[in-house]
This record gives C-alpha cells, sequence and structure tokens, in this order.
C-alpha cells in the first residue's frame, strides 16, 4: 500500500486505519490542475536548462497532506473489503475545523503551510505528527497529485521568494516540498485514522 511504502521507519506502528476515501472532482477542477500543468510545461520550455521531466508532466508527483476530519464523511461504498472501506465521498460537511471537507470542497488554500505555502511531503509519518486530534477531532492524510515544476531549494536563514520555481524543498528536510500554487495539488485520496 502508498501508506507503507511512503512510511520514514517501516517498523514504526502507525493508527489503524478506519477509511479509504476516493476523492471524485468535477470536470472543471480536473480541468484547472491541467490547465496548470500545461503553464508549467509551457513555462518550462523558455528554459536555458530543461528537465525531461518539467516538459513530459509538469514534474508530477505524489505527495501527502496531514490534516483533520471533524465528520463522518457521507459516501458511497466501492469495496466491503474489511478493515479498509475504499468509498467516495458524497456530501461535506459544513465545519470550518474539518480540515478534509474544506480541502475536498475548495482546494487547498494558500498559507496553510509554511512560508505562506502548501507543506507536502513524500513521507507520511514525517507528516502524520503534524496535526493531531483536538477535542475529538481524527485525523487525515489526504494523497495528492502534485505538479511540482521547477523545483528550487529554500537555503538556511533565506527568505521565501520564488526566484521562478514553481516550488521548493526545505533546506534540512528534503522531503518537504512547499508549493506556491494551490492549483498545483488536486486530492486523490483520504485515509481517515
Amino acid at each position: 500500500m502508498i501508506i507503507k511504502a511512503a512510511s520514514e521507519d517501516p517498523k514504526r506502528q502507525f493508527p489503524e486505519i478506519s477509511t479509504v476515501l476516493k476523492v471524485v472532482h468535477s470536470p472543471k477542477a480536473i480541468e484547472r490542475f491541467e490547465n496548470y500543468r500545461e503553464a508549467v510545461k509551457f513555462r518550462a520550455q523558455k528554459q536555458q536548462r530543461r528537465h525531461p521531466r518539467w516538459l513530459a508532466d509538469g514534474n508530477e508527483l505524489l505527495r501527502f497532506h496531514t490534516t483533520t476530519i471533524a465528520c463522518q464523511p457521507s459516501s458511497r461504498c466501492l469495496s466491503t473489503n474489511p478493515p479498509l472501506v475504499l468509498a467516495e465521498f458524497r456530501k461535506l460537511c459544513k465545519f470550518s475545523c474539518c480540515g478534509v471537507c474544506r480541502i475536498v470542497e475548495g482546494g487547498f488554500q494558500m498559507g496553510e503551510g509554511s512560508h505562506g505555502k502548501i507543506k507536502m511531503s513524500s513521507l507520511i509519518s514525517d507528516r502524520f505528527g503534524d496535526v493531531g486530534p483536538k477535542g475529538g477531532e481524527k485525523r487525515a492524510v489526504v494523497v495528492c497529485r502534485v505538479i511540482a515544476g521547477r523545483v528550487g531549494r529554500l537555503r538556511e536563514g533565506e527568505k521565501w521568494t520564488h526566484y521562478g520555481f514553481d516550488s521548493m524543498v526545505g533546506c534540512s528536510n528534503c522531503d518537504e516540498l512547499y508549493v506556491n500554487n494551490p492549483q498545483a495539488i488536486l486530492p486523490c485520496f483520504v485515509v481517515i485514522y
């Protein structure tokens, strides 16, 4: 499973997964994501140093984002294979504290991550501890497709500036990816613990 493969420490005990939800997007949301990819590829063609991934797919990566879930999402079951239930979101709650429903409803918002950018990670255990249960909220990991584009490295003590990059990696942790544009992220699955 993707979650186990992305473990920073495979021996580390993860909480039991209760549900896996598939995010079903509107054609408009998918079009916005694909338009962003095309814009990244177009900008890449103008670079002197062209990386093949920029030109091929905009440097698409699979990344994780940890958030809270304050509701029982209304869903339609796709599988009855216990203990995991793969389902599709059907209705979203209106709780402002439900990070999952707010992300699925309106995408990621700028300022949710470090440096006012959206923080994603390639390692699940690295991100899992970032959000703890608050007042009965559960934790969830959002599995996302990310158009990283041209990636820069943030140096120690350096202020965040774009420098023409689409995203940046942290100076001390290359597993962290700071994304400049919420249109670069398409949530695919939500793993609820």
